[in-house]
């Protein structure tokens, strides 16, 4: 039974690279100007990268819907975003973001859209901080945990500290357990190679198959991938060291890997 505080959702867990080297390289002064704000306003950077993906579905469903039905589908889904972005709870320390969010709800759109709303959330986070120089690797689990105030509490959230701390590549994977709920979800075959792919991971262990969270972060269809990984590492003055310089290639694999599955997808419809 659970008491009171308590939540059963889904946890992710994203700890910055490189993060000792930046504290190294840089005055308090610097870091306090400069990278903590952006920490510090990620969760409502991430919402407003959300608020545009909602709009944007929306949009859609005007284009495919009689007028009639578009009022109550548009409501349906303004009330189910606005609660569950009320829900998500975001914690910053040091070099860490945890998010949460409960799903505890016998509706299952409900629980389809949490779940893809806290994917849309991890990836929106992980592009952001790329950009900003900050590049994460990050693990996502589902169970029981508890968040009150800036305190935690719950196996579901050392899970995910420890399976991001063996990654050797700046992505966000699925742990078991969240890989079988989410295999669950009625539209996990739709939302396969669209906002999550099977991806062989790097870890200090050797290398796994794990559902991993895919991140759009180029807009042409020629991006310098390798340039933009270098500048990532690079970013806020950090060294790239040699474990640091292996990380940096496995990244650069995994988002050509993104780029070649979306236009090997453009052909086919294409065609």
């Amino acid at each position: 039974m659970e008491s009171e505080g308590t939540k059963t959702g889904l946890v992710a867990f994203f700890d910055i690279l490189g993060y000792q080297n930046l504290l190294e390289r840089n005055e308090p002064e610097k870091i306090a100007e400069e990278v903590l704000p952006i920490l510090t306003n990620i969760g409502d950077r991430v919402k407003q990268d959300l608020d545009l993906c909602h709009k944007s579905a929306i949009l859609d469903i005007k284009e495919k819907n009689k007028k009639s039905e578009y009022n109550d589908i548009v409501q349906a889904l303004e009330d189910r975003h606005k609660m569950i972005i009320e829900r998500m709870r975001w914690l910053i320390f040091s070099d860490t973001v945890l998010l949460a969010l409960p799903i505890e709800e016998g509706d299952q759109d409900i629980v389809n859209m949490s779940w893809f709303i806290f994917i849309m959330a991890s990836s929106a986070l992980q592009a952001n901080l790329f950009r900003a120089g900050l590049p994460v690797r990050g693990a996502i689990d589902f169970g029981k945990f508890f968040i009150k105030d800036t305190c935690f509490a719950g196996r579901t959230i050392v899970n995910t500290y420890q399976l991001c701390s063996q990654l050797e590549i700046a992505a966000c994977v699925f742990s078991e357990n969240a890989t079988i709920e989410f295999r669950r979800l009625e539209l996990f075959d739709y939302w396969m190679d669209n906002i999550v792919s099977e991806y062989l991971i790097p870890m200090k262990s050797g290398e796994r198959h794990l559902l991993t969270v895919r991140v759009y972060l180029f807009d042409n269809d020629s991006p310098d991938i390798h340039g933009e990984v270098m500048r990532a590492f690079w970013g806020n003055r950090k060294d790239i060291s040699i474990s640091a310089r292996q990380k940096a290639k496995n990244t650069e694999q995994w988002l050509e890997y993104i780029e070649y599955r979306q236009k090997i997808k453009k052909e086919k419809e294409s065609s």
